[in-house]
């Protein structure tokens, strides 16, 4: 599966890792999990790890549908951390598609400015394989 999550009710984070390439039907899926999870809260924080991730391939149907689908509420906060550049450019993009609709989301170079701006003391295990 190309995205995994975790929640950690002390924290009230999602911990979210994103690997290989994604499509549209992969975000539509994780989406979906969340919505039926009973530990998720759509003003939880969420940490989206993006370090593996390779490539997106996304039509504009699909964003339109990943931001109809959005389990997040408007005041949850979400740092989205990517190390290279095309995946920070795509980074960006989801950011703006979700207009502010969907919580805070700020992208960051490394966990640990993540970290800091949601007020987490650890990174979570979702990247775990």
């Amino acid at each position: 599966m190309p995205i995994s999550y975790n929640i950690d009710q002390q924290q009230q984070t999602v911990f979210t890792c994103v690997r290989g390439i994604i499509v549209g039907d992969d975000i539509l899926e994780q989406q979906n999990r969340l919505k039926s999870d009973p530990l998720f809260n759509p003003h939880m924080k969420e940490l989206i790890s993006c370090l593996e991730q390779e490539n997106a391939a996304m039509d504009s149907v699909d964003k339109m549908f990943t931001v109809a689908n959005c389990p997040w509420g408007e005041h949850a906060k979400r740092a989205i951390v990517a190390d290279t550049p095309l995946i920070i450019g795509l980074s960006r993009m989801f950011q703006l598609h979700m207009m502010g609709k969907h919580g805070d989301i700020e992208v960051f170079r490394n966990i640990d400015d993540a970290r800091e701006w949601l007020g987490i003391y650890e990174a979570g295990r979702a990247c775990i394989a």
